[in-house]
């Protein structure tokens, strides 16, 4: 279950936050007065947030993301380190058509009946690769 965009993370469960910030900020040159003015904080919030002394919301890691031109797996790296995201989710969210169907499906636009048929071809499509020896994981160890 995701956390609510307000939700802020603990900086002492995600210590990885702090450092991946970091690394991604000096790799873009900038300094942490001019992420923060993007951003609307201040310089010393980003130098808290990089030392993993203060948490952080999902809105904030967005905010980071875009102030520092990050890339779509740059972000979801960000969000992954920061707590909001499932390495699985990650890594899923990384495959395009994947992360249309997953939009499609959670979308209103869908009736309930194509939503069980998009969903079948889905399970037609996982009992495909497990009748040609891939193992198929369970995410939710159901």
């Amino acid at each position: 279950m995701s956390a609510p965009v307000s939700e802020s993370r603990n900086p002492v469960d995600q210590p990885a936050f702090g450092p991946a910030l970091r690394r991604l900020r000096e790799s873009r040159v900038h300094s942490k007065a001019e992420v923060a003015r993007a951003c609307g904080v201040d310089p010393s919030h980003i130098t808290r947030l990089e030392q993993s002394e203060r948490g952080v919301s999902r809105d904030l890691v967005e905010k980071l993301a875009h102030a520092l031109d990050a890339t779509k797996r740059e972000e979801l790296e960000l969000m992954q380190a920061a707590g909001f995201l499932s390495p699985e989710m990650a890594q899923l969210l990384l495959q395009p058509d994947l992360a249309r169907v997953s939009a499609l499906l959670a979308g209103n636009e869908l009736t309930d009946a194509h939503r069980d048929l998009i969903a079948r071809h889905l399970r037609l499509a996982l009992d495909a690769a497990a009748a040609l020896g891939y193992p198929i994981p369970d995410p939710l160890g159901a």
